[in-house]
């Protein structure tokens, strides 16, 4: 299976419902956009192939261990997150598009259920423990941030409690380790120890989301992420934050870069709304340069692929 393709294809469906409008049900597109990346089919197709391209993961499977920096990030990383983003792209079917609904939350519960496996989220064993189970949980921003963000969404859609003994351990666990941290930023390994900072933004998302959804107050330790970034993590020509941080130093260890911004501005919103706007705008130019460069690229490839006939 195309694990990338996977994870592109779930981004772009996650797109199209973050930046379009709702789907209304039996109202044809106009015929200029009915084709087009926004369109109820294209995003029903997109739907149908990532069903059938995840669930061809075996999920009995082993897991692919990483340290988190040079050996098989993208082989452990990559499969967790392609099944988490299907997941919220399945929350926003759920709400947009009814002819979908039954099979969203299906494929949501399916989503909740395989990140627990140990083929998708074993690999963080070694640096935090099991992450689910009847165990001790210590948690893992990265892979209790998007489970839990997931179940939250899946709560809100549906009203359905099954996960929420799950979603309390997991919140609590997370609130806990904010107020110890003192910067309120979370280590994403443990051997070795690696900030891999937007690794956090799905966490806190997820607590300001679950605050919201059970008036409860576990997203306090936003205020000390939002402040230890401005002070020490963010890029003094860009104003964007950077993508690897040391805590121990208070020095950014690695510049911004798309991806990452990418990662972070989705779920900044959720908790530092103002915060993600300023950083959106002064995004706009270095996104801007980058669909140029996209442009002319693709004309030239195009220009060197005809033939001398065409």
């Amino acid at each position: 299976m195309n694990v990338i393709r996977c994870s592109l294809t779930t981004t772009v469906m996650l797109a199209t419902f973050l930046f379009g409008e709702p789907v209304v049900a039996q109202q044809p597109a106009p015929p200029s956009t009915a084709n087009s990346l926004v369109s109820q089919q294209a995003c029903r197709a997109q739907f149908r192939y990532l069903r059938q391209a995840l669930h061809a993961i075996d999920l009995k499977g082993a897991p692919v261990m990483t340290d988190g920096v040079s050996t098989h990030v993208a082989e452990a990383e990559w499969p967790f997150m392609a099944v988490a983003y299907y997941g919220y792209a399945c929350a926003d079917l759920a709400q947009c598009d009814p002819t979908l609904r039954g099979d969203a939350i299906t494929e949501m519960r399916w989503a909740l259920d395989a990140l627990q496996t140990p083929r998708l989220s074993g690999f963080m064993v070694p640096h935090f423990g099991a992450p689910f189970g009847n165990g001790s949980l210590t948690p893992s921003v990265f892979v209790h941030g998007h489970f839990l963000n997931l179940a939250v969404r899946y709560r809100e859609v549906t009203g359905d409690a099954a996960y929420d003994a799950l979603m309390l351990r997991i919140a609590t666990a997370l609130d806990h380790a904010y107020t110890q941290d003192a910067q309120g930023l979370l280590p994403s390994y443990m051997h070795p120890p690696m900030w891999w900072l937007t690794d956090n933004c799905p966490a806190l998302s997820a607590l300001a989301r679950y605050d919201r959804l059970f008036q409860t107050h576990f997203a306090a330790g936003k205020e000390k992420f939002v402040a230890s970034v401005k002070a020490y993590y963010l890029d003094p020509k860009t104003g964007m934050f950077c993508t690897y941080a040391n805590p121990p130093t208070r020095q950014a260890g690695q510049g911004p870069r798309g991806i990452s911004m990418m990662y972070g501005l989705h779920f900044l919103k959720d908790f530092a709304p103002e915060d993600g706007d300023k950083l959106y705008y002064r995004q706009i130019p270095e996104v801007g340069q980058a669909m140029i460069l996209f442009g002319r690229t693709e004309l030239w490839k195009r220009a060197n692929e005809r033939t001398p006939n065409q």
